[in-house]
């Protein structure tokens, strides 16, 4: 992996991490997470079938 894809892939992971805490200050599960991270990224795909992300 290129340092760049590195960089950007820690900073997802304490992004994620730091989304999983707000949830679960919130009183949810993080499998309530994962079931909205699911819904969003099924329609992040739908709305962009032709571009690369």
């Amino acid at each position: 992996m290129k340092e760049k894809d590195l960089d950007l892939k820690k900073n997802l992971n304490e992004d994620v991490f730091e989304m999983i805490r707000r949830y679960e200050e919130a009183g949810k599960t993080k499998e309530e997470f994962l079931e909205d991270l699911n819904v969003i990224y099924q329609e992040f795909l739908k709305q962009n079938k032709n571009n690369e992300f």
